[in-house]
């Protein structure tokens, strides 16, 4: 058995995995690229065929990341939520106004934290009962 590493030519590792060894050689597809080896994508990456850690991320990398994360936490949040502000929905007055103060909440989250770094610096709005 043989642990291999697939990666770009820009040395970001796509997968890794276990194969035996006659296996090997088939495991890539189109530009990827296949080493032999152990490597954890979330840390590290290949550099002229080696396993090294990545470079740490600048503040606005992070932010970058971060923000991406919200984003789609929020759209997801906003998308299951949109049945609160039709017309025909079964909430009272309050209720709904209460959604409603949870949605711009939701919106903006990312203007309250457009300088979080790590996504547990940002607080969700909890939900309405």
């Amino acid at each position: 058995m043989k642990r291999f590493i697939i990666y770009s030519s820009n040395g970001v590792i796509l997968r890794t995995g276990t194969c035996p060894d006659e296996v090997f050689a088939l495991q890539r597809s189109g530009d990827e690229l296949i080493m032999e080896g152990v490597a954890d994508d979330a840390t590290q990456r290949i550099v002229d065929g080696e396993v090294v850690a990545k470079p740490d991320l600048t503040d606005e990398e992070k932010t970058a990341r971060v923000m991406l994360e919200v984003r789609q936490n929020r759209d997801a949040a906003l998308s299951s939520s949109d049945w609160t502000q039709v017309t025909d929905s079964p909430l009272t007055a309050e209720q709904r106004s209460a959604w409603q103060m949870y949605r711009q909440t939701l919106r903006d989250l990312t203007d309250d934290f457009s300088h979080a770094t790590t996504i547990e610096e940002v607080t969700f709005p909890d939900i309405p009962k």
